[in-house]
């Protein structure tokens, strides 16, 4: 992934930080695809009868179905990112664009906390 990043010139940015978040992992899709088998069909097949397109299918009924499982999803990749300290030391060389789940334990106050 470091040579896709720099190819596209992502080195000491913010974007490989954030990019492999959004994109599916594994466990983000099994996630999403058990809910999805939790919905009935008949959900499915009464929007179809009704006219609406697949698109329309999945904004207007699926979509707001899963916004459980989203807020689940969302909630553990936050805390999964948040632990992760090898990904910012590989991509990120300015300590200015360090995220803050790294360089708080290297602030002032808390090396002032620290040695008390």
């Amino acid at each position: 992934m470091f040579l896709i990043f720099r190819w596209l010139g992502w080195i000491d940015t913010l974007r490989p930080l954030w990019v492999p978040a959004f994109c599916a992992g594994a466990f983000g899709v099994f996630l999403l695809r058990q809910f999805f088998m939790t919905i009935p069909t008949d959900l499915e097949d009464a929007a179809k009868i009704d006219g609406c397109s697949l698109f329309g299918i999945y904004w207007r009924i699926m979509l707001p179905l899963i916004k459980p499982a989203l807020a689940a999803l969302v909630i553990m990749s936050f805390i999964g990112g948040w632990g992760d300290f090898m990904r910012p030391l590989i991509y990120i060389t300015s300590p200015e664009k360090m995220p803050l789940s790294y360089a708080w334990p290297f602030s002032p106050a808390s090396m002032a906390a620290s040695s008390l």
